[in-house]
């Protein structure tokens, strides 16, 4: 029982903490956004075309969001077909 309560402190903890990074505004790259978002961190990326190529960061429960949709935001691999590495 006790571990189950210390986990459910932690769990709750964690999402607590959890937060909103923005693309650019706060961070000026997605890259950057990932690399200062921790677990749980949503990392919410404003309309524009992003000329990036990512390296996913080794965090567990981070989120990547499109801010307002697919059609106003896009990943752009530079004609490489691959914008993301994990």
């Amino acid at each position: 029982m006790r571990l189950r309560l210390l986990f459910s402190v932690f769990a709750v903890a964690a999402a607590a903490t959890a937060g909103i990074i923005r693309v650019p505004s706060e961070q000026p790259t997605i890259q950057a956004g990932l690399g200062a978002a921790g677990a749980g961190d949503t990392v919410l990326v404003a309309p524009d075309t992003y000329a990036e190529h990512i390296t996913w960061p080794s965090v567990d429960g981070i989120t990547l969001l499109r801010d307002e949709g697919c059609d106003s935001t896009i990943f752009d691999g530079e004609d490489t077909g691959v914008w993301i590495t994990v």
